[in-house]
């Protein structure tokens, strides 16, 4: 089998079954991102809401706020957990809270990062080490089902 035309068909069926992956966004160009499968996407879709219509949560949504706003800043910063039953308005106030401090003219991104793509975060964290701009990683959904 060394014909070349059937070597190079060969190599074209395996491209279309298997292409090589896209090449990552530029970390500092947009607003938000998504890491999947070892590679940061543009995510196209952000359009966070106004931070003021989030209602009932402003203990919680003034903390995440002010400690965004240092991340934001450059000053030491906190990692921060919210919980709460589906539909809470936790990733809502998330994407809010960084659409509200870009609109301040902070620069600052949002990463959105899968559960099943955790074990991937030292590879993102070198990928973002040297930008200059602030993230805030985004892990939506974690579970902590027993006996895993």
């Amino acid at each position: 089998m060394t014909d070349p035309q059937t070597l190079a068909r060969i190599a074209d069926a395996l491209e279309r079954l298997a292409p090589p992956p896209a090449p990552h966004a530029d970390p500092a160009a947009h607003p938000a991102y998504v890491w999947r499968d070892g590679g940061l996407a543009e995510a196209r879709a952000f359009s966070p809401l106004p931070l003021d219509l989030l209602t009932g949560i402003d203990a919680q949504k003034s903390a995440l706020l002010e400690n965004a706003r240092r991340l934001a800043k450059g000053a030491a910063a906190h990692d921060v957990l919210l919980w709460g039953s589906r539909g809470a308005g936790k990733s809502a106030l998330v994407k809010a809270t960084v659409g509200h401090l870009r609109g301040e003219g902070h620069d600052v991104a949002l990463i959105e990062v899968a559960t099943d793509q955790v074990e991937a975060l030292p590879h993102l964290f070198a990928l973002i080490a040297d930008v200059p701009r602030a993230f805030v990683l985004f892990l939506d959904d974690l579970g902590f089902d027993e006996g895993a």
